[in-house]
């Protein structure tokens, strides 16, 4: 596989299962402000800027007022308790970090915050296969501005290679495109409205190695 030198993950939804916990700790802290929200609307802006996401969810229940700090605080105390008791991997995650880390580096790109990020690689066990990890935290624009994913290829000395993005989200996908890396789409049930149609390869989940292993080998640009 000579045409890549770095992998590249967004972890909830593509790593780690946690699309649900993160929409099920957004219903949770809008509960504690005596709101009710589902699950669905989540699903809505998943993927979007985190700004945008509480901002649609408190303005889609009536609480615009709330102080951003607060509910923030609220989401970060449930969410983290959900991922110590329910986090799992998405199908086949584990096993294509192993694999990938013994010919690749590997870079976590994700638009969660460093806390929520190390938690998750760790109890996943796979922390010590990333060799980069950039987190919302590190960039001045989120997805689906490519600076996440440029920064990450930079800080992977890979800015002058190819490089393949695993991604679960319309605004993942355009990130990455416009750092110039390659993508891989992962569907699952919390995406399925999601446009993948400028992804190089979609895929039902990372299970499907055969796939994955010839988008790889294959060296010649999309569409040629």
């Amino acid at each position: 596989m000579p045409e890549f030198s770095a992998i590249m993950f967004d972890m909830d939804g593509v790593l780690a299962d946690t699309e649900p916990l993160k929409g099920l700790a957004h219903v949770m802290a809008i509960a504690t402000l005596g709101y009710v929200a589902h699950l669905d609307q989540y699903a809505e802006v998943m993927g979007q800027p985190s700004e945008q996401v509480r901002l649609h969810l408190l303005n889609s229940v009536g609480a615009e007022a709330v102080d951003p700090e607060y509910y923030q605080s609220l989401f970060r105390r449930y969410y983290t308790a959900l991922i110590n008791t329910q986090l799992k991997p998405m199908p086949g995650a584990i096993e294509l970090v192993e694999m990938l880390a013994r010919a690749f580096r590997i870079a976590v790109v994700s638009s969660s915050d460093r806390h929520a990020i190390d938690i998750t690689l760790d109890r996943l066990q796979i922390i010590q296969l990333i060799d980069v990890i950039v987190s919302s935290e590190d960039v001045s624009q989120e997805k689906p501005s490519p600076e996440p994913y440029v920064l990450a290829a930079v800080r992977l000395r890979a800015r002058n290679c190819r490089s393949v993005v695993f991604e679960d989200t319309e605004a993942g996908i355009q990130s990455a495109i416009g750092a110039g890396s390659r993508v891989i789409a992962v569907r699952h049930k919390f995406n399925r409205h999601h446009d993948f149609s400028d992804a190089d390869l979609e895929v039902e989940n990372l299970l499907q190695w055969e796939q994955i292993k010839q988008f790889l080998e294959d060296s010649s640009p999309k569409g040629s």
